[in-house]
């Protein structure tokens, strides 16, 4: 129990991800007995951070393209944890997506470039949408004006539909996302991080 038998630092980011190692060098510094880290920026400020200390992975997009551990059945180092196998699961969203709006041949994926476990997604997405007939149109963001830029192209553009990949700032920025989605009505927007499709009618 918290406050008795066991004691939890957090460290939040707030989507900053150049804030990662020095709020790792802080966890490291308190000699925790583990770090758990959600995002692939987060578990790299953490093993760079320490060697010794057991580092475990919430649902990690591919820890093996991305360079956390050397296989998933042998991580080795001192990382472990679940992988969510996220590559498959965005050509799997984006078929889902293709049966609540048929007529969308246009579709926008909303990716963060800073974090390393968005790009492992896109070729999958790719393929996906050659598969379904689908043109992909890829749209990095790394903050709010970015996002933004992306819906004025996803607007000039005719996008029928918006997919936005899991990471940490998109989900911080998820209010002005859902908003630009709302404001452009004709615009059926897909929530990965919700798993559910919304669509703006």
């Amino acid at each position: 129990m918290e406050g008795q038998n066991i004691t939890i630092a957090s460290r939040w980011a707030e989507g900053k991800y150049d804030r990662l190692p020095g709020l790792a060098a802080q966890l490291v510094g308190l000699k925790v007995a583990i770090i758990v880290a959600t995002a692939v920026p987060a578990i790299r400020a953490a093993k760079e951070a320490t060697r010794t200390i057991p580092i475990i992975m919430a649902v990690v997009v591919d820890p093996m393209a991305t360079g956390l551990v050397a296989s998933l059945a042998r991580p080795g180092g001192n990382i472990t944890g679940l992988s969510s196998m996220a590559p498959q699961m965005t050509g799997k969203q984006l078929e889902m997506l293709k049966e609540v709006v048929p007529k969308a041949s246009l579709v926008a994926v909303l990716w963060n470039p800073a974090n390393a476990g968005n790009a492992p997604q896109i070729q999958p997405a790719q393929d996906a949408a050659r598969a379904l007939g689908v043109r992909l149109q890829p749209l990095g963001a790394r903050g709010s004006s970015e996002i933004d830029s992306a819906f004025a192209t996803i607007t000039n553009t005719h996008s029928g539909a918006v997919i936005v990949l899991v990471d940490a700032m998109l989900l911080d920025h998820g209010t002005q996302i859902a908003d630009l989605a709302a404001q452009r009505r004709h615009v059926p927007f897909y929530d990965a991080q919700c798993m559910y499709p919304l669509v703006i009618k």
